[in-house]
């Protein structure tokens, strides 16, 4: 529940200290005035109060659109200094410089496979010198006995080293040629 009670006025007086303003155009008549709407501002961004503005003859005029001619009017207006726009200096980011790290190729180095040369180791062959032995005995010469009778042994068998296989091998008088 609330109540609201009436009372003596009684002056208080409390001080604001204005440290921005923004101007709003609420309205233009286009060669005749713009409407305005002032918001005041302390140190910390906080509403203060607003009002509203008329500007027209030669301060419409001069205007052209100009919004820095707006802002220094209205402060000379209301008995306000300018401060110079605080420009926060820009420093730029320092990217270091990525520089790929170039790795060579690497080529396994071919050395060729050296074989040594077997070269046989050659030794001159020895071979015995046949030296006749000598003895100081001597022998007679011996010839041969010869007799003017020879008779010559005929057998019918044939000898040989392979075995013989007479049912398979008949024998014949036929010549193979």
């Amino acid at each position: 529940m609330s109540s609201l009670f009436s009372i003596i006025p009684q002056d208080r007086v409390t001080t604001q200290t204005v440290a921005s303003f923004r101007v709003d155009v609420n309205n233009i008549t286009l060669f005749s005035c713009a409407s305005l709407g002032i918001v005041l501002f302390d140190e910390n961004n906080n509403y203060l109060s607003s009002f509203p503005m008329t500007l027209s003859g030669d301060d419409y005029n001069n205007w052209g659109g100009d919004d820095e001619y707006v802002g220094t009017l209205i402060a000379t207006k209301l008995g306000f200094t300018l401060t110079p726009e605080v420009v926060p200096e820009v420093v730029p980011e320092v990217v270091p410089e990525v520089v790929p790290e170039v790795v060579p190729e690497v080529t396994p180095e071919v050395t060729p496979e050296v074989t040594p040369e077997v070269t046989p180791e050659v030794t001159p062959e020895v071979v015995p010198e046949v030296v006749p032995e000598v003895t100081s005995e001597v022998t007679s010469e011996v010839t041969p006995e010869v007799t003017s009778e020879v008779t010559p042994e005929v057998t019918s068998e044939v000898t040989s080293d392979f075995p013989v296989f007479p049912d398979l091998f008949p024998a014949t008088n036929e010549s193979c040629y």
